[in-house]
């Protein structure tokens, strides 16, 4: 008795297995971001961004306002001066420092209440000033 037996060639096999997985990630959002490995004059590999640092589309899509009001805020001097970073092969980026959001926020939620810009520039430096001379904020005395 002769059985059929099926032979794949075992270039067809490897095709198939790379399109499972490539069909595979496709599905579950995966992109292949191509970004260079090489090193700056610091050694600091570019394609490479610390978690902590926040893009324009971080700051949208936490406070709801556009593109352009934050570049306008940033020239304002109201939101920090971000850094241009690498991305390897995508080109540069820019990101704002950690503490960027919130002080998004803060202006937004001010802008709610009626605040202007000026005003709100005016809250922002007060609380950038250092505490009087001898280091209190506020000034109380003991008696003995």
């Amino acid at each position: 008795m002769m059985t059929d037996t099926l032979t794949v060639p075992i270039w067809l096999l490897a095709l198939l297995v790379v399109a499972l997985i490539g069909g595979a990630m496709l599905l579950l959002g995966h992109r292949r971001r191509p970004l260079s490995k090489s090193t700056n004059d610091r050694g600091v590999r570019s394609g490479y961004v610390p978690a902590s640092l926040v893009t324009v589309e971080d700051i949208r899509h936490a406070t709801g306002i556009s593109r352009r009001t934050v570049l306008l805020w940033t020239n304002a001097e109201l939101l920090p001066q971000p850094r241009h970073l690498p991305l390897g092969d995508q080109g540069r980026a820019l990101f704002y420092p950690p503490g960027t959001l919130d002080r998004a926020r803060f202006i937004v939620s001010k802008r709610a209440a009626g605040l202007t810009l000026e005003q709100i520039r005016k809250m922002i430096d007060d609380d950038r000033e250092p505490p009087p001379e001898g280091g209190a904020s506020v000034g109380v005395v003991l008696s003995a």
